[in-house]
C-alpha cells in the first residue's frame, strides 16, 4: 500500500473511499425515494419515470462530487500563524482532522433533507403535478 502513496497522495486514496462509503447509502436512499414515487407514478407515462430516473442519477453524481470535495477539503492539514516565541496567534480549540466525518450528523441530515427539497421542487417544476 505504501507503493501506492508514492503516485497517489494519501489524502486523495482517503476521500474517495469515503465518498464510495458515503455513495452507498446516498443510493439507498435514493433508490427507496425513486422507488416509492415509482410505485405510486405506474400509470404514467414511460418519458415520465425514465426522467424521474435519470434525474436520480444526476443528483446521485452531484451529491458524489459534493462529497468527495468536502472529505477532500477537511482532511487537508491546518496551517498556522506562529510568533516569535512560537505560541499560536489566535488562541482557541483546533480541530486538525475529523475522526470519521467532515460535518456533523445534524448537518448531513440537512444536507439529505435539502438535495430531497431540491429534486422534489424540479420535479413540480418540469411536470406540474
Amino acid at each position: 500500500m505504501n507503493f501506492l502513496y508514492e503516485f497517489i497522495p494519501k489524502q486523495f486514496i482517503n476521500a474517495v473511499g469515503w465518498t464510495i462509503f458515503h455513495s452507498i447509502w446516498q443510493a439507498i436512499m435514493a433508490a427507496i425515494v425513486v422507488g416509492s414515487i415509482l410505485i405510486t407514478c405506474s400509470q404514467k407515462s414511460a418519458r415520465l419515470r425514465y426522467n424521474l430516473t435519470l434525474m436520480a442519477m444526476f443528483i446521485l453524481f452531484a451529491a458524489s462530487v459534493v462529497t468527495f470535495y468536502k472529505v477532500y477539503n477537511a482532511n487537508e492539514p491546518e496551517t498556522f500563524n506562529l510568533t516569535k516565541d512560537n505560541s499560536v496567534l489566535n488562541s482557541g480549540t483546533i480541530n486538525v482532522l475529523p475522526s470519521i466525518s467532515p460535518t456533523s450528523e445534524t448537518e448531513i441530515f440537512d444536507h439529505i433533507k435539502n438535495l430531497f427539497k431540491t429534486g422534489t421542487f424540479l420535479l413540480l417544476l418540469v411536470y406540474g403535478f
